[in-house]
């Protein structure tokens, strides 16, 4: 996979870097901006952007990939017969086989999707955590995001109450 120009539109509503993201200078050099899992620069992004300069980002099918469980997660969520939660379960277990268990994405990619599903936190308050203390916040995100995932497979299936217990 290469790189992509980069849209800061596309990662405004992102908590960290989903990927490298890159200045391109003119001589064509690349300079880091942020790391992916990264915080990510916003203003210098932004100061950049405003003087038109090229920022470049991994390409990473990462954003399609927290659509598809957002989708099913919503298509679950919106069920009322018991039957029909199954469905979509069996569904997002099959996501989480087919893009956790048999690749090498990681428990931030995870994150990530969870975050997405679940968080009841804004997210300027969210960069507000991450300024003061970034490992301490992707720590409680991860083990919110595994307590959730194990509520779910061993068979909690009101949203509501796993959004609760993300959120806790």
């Amino acid at each position: 996979m290469g790189k992509i120009r980069l849209d800061i539109d596309e990662i405004s509503n992102e908590l960290l870097a989903p990927g490298n993201i890159f200045w391109q200078k003119c001589s064509g050099v690349e300079v880091m901006i942020s790391a992916k899992e990264g915080i990510i620069n916003f203003k210098l992004l932004s100061k950049l952007e405003a003087l038109n300069e090229v920022l470049l980002i991994d390409e990473s099918e990462q954003s399609t990939i927290q659509n598809k469980f957002q989708e099913v997660f919503s298509q679950y969520k919106n069920k009322i017969q018991l039957r029909d939660k199954i469905k979509w379960r069996n569904d997002f277990n099959w996501l989480l086989n087919e893009y956790f268990y048999k690749t090498s994405n990681s428990q931030y990619d995870l994150d990530q999707i969870f975050w997405k599903i679940f968080s009841d936190i804004q997210i300027n308050e969210a960069r507000t955590y991450i300024d003061r203390d970034k490992d301490l916040f992707m720590r409680s995100i991860s083990i919110a995001s595994s307590y959730t995932l194990c509520a779910f497979l061993i068979g909690y299936y009101d949203e509501k109450f796993l959004r609760v217990l993300y959120n806790s």
